[in-house]
């Protein structure tokens, strides 16, 4: 007898319970948070989504897209390769992360030490990336500024366009964050108004981090 109604709980229908079958459909994400299709071979996969912090949008593929509806290739869950197999046994290739082999230019899988290919070692991505916990420091050309504007997801923001010798920096700022549970957007807005003077005096130079794709100014230079 099931007095604590594990079958109930746990079981997914009325399958034997200690069916190979059923667990591997649970170790391959049922129940999981997004449905992930493959853009190679059109499976849908189950992941966990990844932290959504700024209330992106998420694509069909599990890519996030900017507030201003540019689809990024920063993955929104946390799976890293295709779940499909054939019936021959070959697993799709498709990986939303992974370390390039620098040798034969093999995908592999992020946490893999050698390539699965050619057995090189693998170079850590982390390391080539050190530079993004570091400020740059550039000169301010002059801005654009695009306000009260609406993401898809309904979400108020202004962007701001910097023009520099290297080129355009956009910066996106929540306008609408709440600050006792969106701290860091409320906060990186806040500096914004303060030291621009409610946007009324452009930065003379600007130092900014990029994380992830992201950038996001740490000093305003008057």
């Amino acid at each position: 007898m099931d007095y604590a109604e594990n079958i109930k709980r746990h079981c997914i229908d009325d399958r034997d319970i200690f069916s190979i079958e059923g667990e591997s459909e649970k170790r391959a994400g049922v129940g999981a948070d997004i449905d992930v299709i493959c853009p190679d071979c059109g499976f849908k996969n189950y992941f966990s989504c990844a932290p959504n912090p700024s209330k992106l949008d998420i694509n069909e593929y599990g890519y996030f897209v900017l507030l201003d509806g540019t689809e990024t290739k920063i993955p929104a869950h946390m799976g890293r390769r295709c779940t499909y197999t054939s019936k021959e046994g070959n697993r799709c290739e498709y990986r939303w992360v992974s370390k390039t082999c620098h040798k034969c230019g093999c995908n592999n899988d992020i946490a893999a030490k050698y390539c699965v290919r050619c057995k090189a070692e693998l170079v850590n991505p982390d390391n080539r990336l050190h530079h993004d916990a570091i400020d740059y420091a550039v000169d301010v050309l002059g801005w654009e500024i695009e306000d009260d504007k609406l993401s898809k997801n309904n979400r108020k923001m202004t962007i701001i366009k910097y023009k520099t010798e290297k080129g355009e920096i956009p910066v996106f700022y929540i306008k609408d964050a709440n600050p006792s549970v969106e701290t860091w957007l409320y906060s990186k807005y806040y500096k914004l108004k303060k030291y621009t003077k409610n946007l009324t005096q452009c930065s003379k130079a600007i130092k900014y981090e990029v994380k992830k794709g992201y950038a996001n100014i740490t000093e305003y230079v008057l």
